[in-house]
């Protein structure tokens, strides 16, 4: 996909149902801007107005709005397919997501420590009184 995806003006998926979907980090990654409905978790990939636009989900209208704008407007495109890579780069490649998941992984690790080995003044207040 990355010996194609540059020669797109954009990338358009219309999902009803997605998690995170690859297919648009891939094409940020290649400065390619999104026109996407908006369902699970695609606003926390695809920044309305900057990296592309996210419609909403079934309409058929309102994506067929975001294409055309996209298309009569190469500046603008240009801008979010620049920005677009910068927040792929950012935000998604894989030794970001690696820190992302490190991080989660290191949470949960010691809020399971801290409910093994609870704050003795907590469990002091917790006590019934002798």
């Amino acid at each position: 996909m990355a010996e194609f995806l540059p020669a797109f003006d954009l990338f358009v998926l219309t999902s009803r149902s997605e998690g995170v979907p690859t297919s648009i980090l891939e094409a940020m990654a290649c400065s390619v801007p999104v026109a996407t409905t908006d369902v699970g978790a695609v606003r926390e990939v695809v920044q309305e107005g900057r990296t592309g636009h996210v419609v909403a989900s079934r309409n058929s209208r309102a994506v067929a709005q975001a294409i055309i704008e996209l298309l009569n407007d190469p500046a603008t495109r240009q801008g979010m397919g620049t920005d677009a890579r910068s927040t792929a780069i950012e935000r998604f490649d894989t030794n970001a997501c690696a820190a992302t998941h490190l991080a989660a992984y290191e949470l949960a690790c010691r809020r399971k420590n801290r409910k093994h080995h609870p704050d003795p003044a907590v469990t002091t207040l917790n006590r019934p009184s002798d």
